[in-house]
């Protein structure tokens, strides 16, 4: 009797870079060309700050994103939604050159958000801050405010390996928490697959570290940089190694 013969499975490692890039300068947002090169433009909403012209802001979402608006049911939840959108739609229409109401947004093969234009972007909020990351490359960013009493007890097994536990549990555990978490969280918008069960397999302390591109979908190495963009928050930017520059700007248009 013939026995089938396995086949060796090949693994597709990837390097994920992980590093911290504080302190930053913010920018004017009326200093920023609007041109995509070999940059990540980074742009810092604060939401109580765009409040005065939400009913404005409102006027350029489509029916469909006043829709998605209004099944919030917290106020601060739905402004922030409004903020964020029609925030993604100005920036966006600087760098395309078209009205922010002709912004058509579609959907990927992994139902991320895209455009019919030469450039990526991904958007990210949390309490009363938007991070928005431009960039001529697959980008992804996420931002969490850091609480500090948060309770991750229940969920720190199942999103983190063992050396990750450690870390946090060492010292400063809120602020290492959510460091390596937007680090995780990062990377999965920028491939697109979001939250996957394969969270503990993405290793975020800082440095190289290798894995399996197949539980990320990618073939490709990926940066992360991690900065303070303001205290009680934490950005992570995901994006693509040969980025030579980052710029960060206050959305100030």
């Amino acid at each position: 009797m013939q026995f089938p013969v396995k086949q060796a499975v090949e693994i597709s490692f990837i390097t994920l870079h992980n590093q911290n890039i504080d302190p930053v300068i913010w920018q004017d947002g009326r200093l920023c060309l609007f041109i995509i090169n070999s940059q990540v433009d980074i742009w810092k909403i604060d939401v109580n700050s765009q409040l005065p012209n939400l009913k404005k802001q409102k006027e350029i979402l489509h029916p469909d994103e006043i829709m998605r608006a209004n099944k919030y049911l917290r106020d601060a939840d739905r402004n922030r939604f409004i903020v964020s959108r029609s925030t993604l739609r100005n920036i966006l229409g600087k760098y395309t050159g078209q009205e922010p109401t002709a912004i058509e947004f579609k959907l990927g093969n992994t139902r991320k958000p895209y455009i019919d234009f030469p450039l990526h972007f991904n958007l990210s909020d949390s309490g009363d801050r938007v991070i928005i990351a431009i960039a001529g490359y697959e980008v992804g960013v996420d931002v969490e405010f850091i609480k500090p009493d948060f309770s991750y007890d229940s969920i720190i097994s199942s999103h983190f390996n063992a050396q990750e536990i450690e870390y946090i549990k060492e010292t400063d555990s809120a602020n290492r928490f959510f460091k390596l978490w937007t680090r995780k969280e990062a990377v999965l918008k920028a491939t697109g697959i979001g939250l996957t069960e394969h969270l503990v397999s993405i290793t975020s302390l800082d440095g190289m570290n290798r894995m399996d591109g197949e539980l990320l979908s990618t073939k490709s190495d990926w940066l992360l940089n991690t900065l303070m963009p303001d205290e009680n928050y934490l950005v992570t930017i995901a994006s693509n190694p040969v980025i030579e520059k980052y710029y960060f700007y206050n959305y100030q248009l």
